[in-house]
């Protein structure tokens, strides 16, 4: 049995009772027939062995609870963090004018397919229509994310592809990269990892940029198109 006291759940099964060190002084214990009353202390009856564990096994799953802009939508994205109410981030997503931002993501995390998402769209009041209508042709997969790549980009992705020490310092080199990774296809899953990291440097870059409008811009488009293929094929279609 486990007594997480951080968020008060109690789970049974013939287990231990996991008890975090500090909350060790406000608790009282009674081995099985050695009672010795305290009125107003709180008390637990014990039956075996008591331990104590760090409490660092005990800590919650990290969530994020923040305004919703598409600063936030594409650090949680590229960061993978999880997030308190993730529709309110594909919300955001079809109230925006650039509609180019990850959602499938978000999808995943609130459990919702596909069908079930262009429901939700199409309630949404405030929702601008032309943003309504790409982010539903993506649902549908009746558009994609992908830009063929050319020469140029396409020897920027294979280099950045072969070398996992890529670094990104300056905006030239963040604009190509970002521009290179909406060649990326569904075979480039093993490297999915180091995308998100190239996209950590490339955001890095941005906020020192002053917040530079066209870099975003291709900061949005590289993170979307990872995001259809990575959490795309984690959102069923009903």
């Amino acid at each position: 049995m486990v007594a997480n006291l951080a968020d008060g759940q109690l789970e049974g099964g013939q287990r231990s009772i996991l008890i975090d060190p500090k909350s060790l002084e406000q608790i009282k214990f009674i081995r099985e027939g050695e009672f010795n009353e305290v009125d107003g202390a709180p008390t637990l009856r014990v039956i075996g062995d008591a331990q104590t564990v760090p409490a660092e096994i005990l800590s919650p799953v990290r969530t994020v609870r923040e305004e919703v802009t598409v600063d936030a939508i594409l650090r949680n994205f590229i960061n993978r963090t999880p997030v308190e109410q993730p529709l309110s981030y594909f919300k955001q997503v079809s109230h925006e004018q650039g509609y180019t931002l990850p959602i499938f993501y978000y999808l995943h995390l609130a459990g919702q397919s596909r069908k079930e998402a262009a429901a939700t769209l199409r309630s949404y009041k405030n929702a601008r229509e032309n943003s309504r209508v790409e982010i539903t042709k993506l649902l549908n997969g009746k558009r994609t994310l992908h830009l063929k790549l050319g020469s140029t980009r396409g020897a920027t992705f294979n280099r950045i592809y072969n070398d996992p020490e890529t670094t990104i310092a300056t905006y030239q080199q963040a604009k190509d990269v970002c521009s290179a990774l909406t060649g990326m296809w569904e075979a480039d899953a093993p490297k999915f990892d180091h995308f998100h990291s190239l996209l950590q440097m490339s955001l890095a870059v941005w906020e020192a940029s002053d917040n530079d409008r066209d870099l975003l811009g291709y900061i949005r488009r590289a993170a979307s198109r990872l995001d259809e293929l990575e959490y795309g094929a984690l959102v069923p279609n009903e």
